[in-house]
């Protein structure tokens, strides 16, 4: 069955156009009340994490609870900020990811267990089931209990309203040279 062009331009357009605009959506500034979590990264490559002491276009004031001090940067010093706006609990990540953790635990412990056939386990494949089952079940529940752990949602904050700039920094863990980018 072929697609009418109109659909397929139609839909190839629609994709493209929101593909386009959904960076933009998560990437507007935002405000960012005082006492915030905040981490953020500045151009020469430290990464600094504490509170909003405040933020405006002048700068951004930072807490840093380790040391109990306060320091101002520049909006031009900063290359990458993100502020804490919620929490979440992925249960059900947890859950899976134990799950399937222990089910390959299990199916391997099991096929590498069997003996001979007896009145529960007639082959290696029900030896491995039988495995899959008994440590994927703990797995389950290990898992959704780590994921009831709640953890904080990170959203990026735009500072620098887009503009092009190249940032030049030396290259990490004893690289000789300089590393050039374009960034917009």
């Amino acid at each position: 069955m072929r697609m009418p062009p109109a659909v397929l331009a139609f839909m190839l357009t629609f994709g493209v156009t929101t593909h386009a605009g959904a960076p933009a959506l998560g990437a507007q500034q935002a405000d960012v009340a005082a006492g915030t979590k905040l981490r953020f990264e500045l151009r020469n490559g430290e990464r600094h994490e504490g509170r909003v002491v405040s933020l405006g276009a002048d700068g951004l004031e930072a807490a840093f609870p380790g040391n109990g001090g306060t320091a101002k940067y520049a909006l031009a010093d900063i290359a990458r900020m993100e502020v804490v706006s919620g929490h979440h609990r992925p249960v059900l990540r947890g859950a899976t990811i134990g799950l399937v953790a222990g089910a390959s635990v299990g199916a391997v412990v099991g096929a590498l267990s069997y003996d001979k056939p007896d009145f529960f386990v007639g082959k290696r494949s029900d030896a491995a089931a039988f495995g899959a089952f008994l440590f994927g079940l703990p797995g389950l529940v290990v898992g959704g209990v780590q994921g009831l752990v709640p953890r904080d949602r990170w959203q990026e904050v735009r500072l620098d309203g887009g503009a092009p700039r190249f940032n030049v920094r030396s290259l990490p863990a004893g690289g000789s040279g300089v590393g050039l980018a374009l960034a917009f």
